[in-house]
């Protein structure tokens, strides 16, 4: 990336106030802005400092109007780089579209790191749930393979085994899970 030039377009709804990089980071931009004491200044414009609120991803405060939103960089950059959200309907079973970071890094906002994805997918996509029955799991007191996967499917909750590497666990329960939705997206197609 360092020898590459940034690519930086307006946000949208905010034209003319910030935008948004190819390498996830966000700017204001010179304007004139109105006091409130009366009578207007110029404003520069800088690149924003994002904070994470609270989530696991990093956001910016836009401003427009007197009104200030608080927004996530990831869907600033996928808006603008990757095009608008695909319809539900696009993906096999979905409900709600999302954003998705490829190398499952939510600090990692490039462009080229970002995909729409079903929430479905996303969900499954080695991300251990509270109660840490499905998904990929570190166990930390044993020797040898440290990474255990499970799913669950139905009422049973079933071991998928032991791994070296969260990556190889991952892909366990990946494959175990595309292969549900898939079973599950067919009887769907059966019924109707």
């Amino acid at each position: 990336m360092e020898n590459e030039i940034e690519i930086w377009k307006d946000v949208q709804d905010y034209e003319g106030y910030y935008q948004v990089s190819d390498y996830g980071r966000v700017r204001s931009l010179d304007r004139m802005v109105r006091r409130s004491q009366g009578g207007t200044q110029i404003t520069r414009g800088r690149v924003l400092k994002p904070t994470l609120s609270g989530s696991p991803y990093l956001c910016v405060s836009l401003s427009k109007n007197g009104k200030k939103a608080n927004k996530k960089i990831h869907s600033l950059v996928a808006w603008e780089f990757l095009g608008e959200k695909p319809l539900p309907s696009s993906f096999p079973n979905c409900r709600k579209v999302c954003v998705d970071h490829k190398d499952e890094n939510p600090l990692n906002n490039v462009a080229s790191n970002l995909r729409y994805i079903s929430n479905r997918h996303n969900t499954v996509r080695g991300q251990v749930n509270k109660t840490g029955f499905t998904g990929v799991q570190e166990i930390p007191r044993i020797k040898g393979p440290k990474w255990r996967a499970t799913i669950q499917i139905g009422e049973s909750r079933i071991q998928l085994g032991h791994f070296n590497s969260s990556q190889e666990a991952f892909e366990a329960y990946k494959s175990k899970a595309e292969n549900k939705e898939r079973r599950e997206w067919k009887k769907q197609q059966k019924e109707k």
